[in-house]
């Protein structure tokens, strides 16, 4: 369903009827149009605000980094076997 109008919600007891059929029942929030909702029913239904957006976070590239080469050491040699 696309969205359309304000964002409502029904605070009074009972079920209220939309002209296009639906259905709202207490603690409801639903959209609609303004003129949708009849002047009488104005006391239980109350404009409820739109939650706020939470912000996106951005990825940061990373920094590239440079892998040591492995270079011998006298340590790491081959050590000759006297024969």
């Amino acid at each position: 369903m696309k969205r359309k109008g304000k964002r409502w919600r029904k605070v009074g007891g009972g079920v209220h009827r939309l002209a296009d059929g639906r259905k709202i029942r207490n603690g409801k929030v639903f959209w609609a149009e303004e003129d949708e909702i009849p002047p009488a029913f104005r006391d239980v239904i109350e404009e409820y605000p739109e939650p706020e957006p939470e912000p996106k976070k951005v990825a940061t590239a990373k920094k590239a980094t440079k892998v040591p080469t492995r270079t011998r050491t006298k340590s790491t040699e081959k050590k000759s076997v006297k024969t």
